[in-house]
């Protein structure tokens, strides 16, 4: 595991007392992060792999030796979340206007109510519809 320090300077002014802070860049939203591999990585574990969070942690720190906390792989996923917006509409256009979809309704149980997962998909692409 690789880690960077992100700092920003603080500038107080000699006249006014006012203080400035330089920003991170975009990228950098926090002080102390995990990079995009470890957050991939953290999403793989979690979302195709299906480990719970407690397990990922575990494994996280097997393998790394740094304690990952389970509101850091939340706040990962909702990052990851975010950032494939527009990739999902896209996704969902490219598969509502292909001439032949394929949909799908399928019930599954969570605790005692059924609940529905409607799909949509071609040959290539799937996607849930809501």
């Amino acid at each position: 595991m690789e880690v960077t320090e992100h700092q920003a300077e603080t500038i107080v002014c000699s006249a006014c007392q006012h203080a400035t802070t330089g920003a991170f860049p975009d990228a950098v939203p926090y002080p102390v992060q995990y990079g995009p591999a470890l957050k991939a990585f953290f999403s793989y574990g979690s979302t195709y792999q299906l480990l719970p969070s407690d397990r990922l942690c575990a494994g996280v720190f097997d393998l790394t030796g740094h304690t990952v906390s389970e509101g850091t792989l939340y706040n990962s996923q909702q990052t990851l979340y975010t950032q494939f917006t527009a990739f999902e509409e896209c996704l969902k256009d490219a598969v509502l206007t292909s001439p032949v979809v394929n949909f799908d309704e399928s019930g599954l149980h969570v605790t005692a109510p059924r609940h529905w997962l409607h799909s949509a998909g071609t040959p290539q692409l799937t996607v849930d519809i809501e």
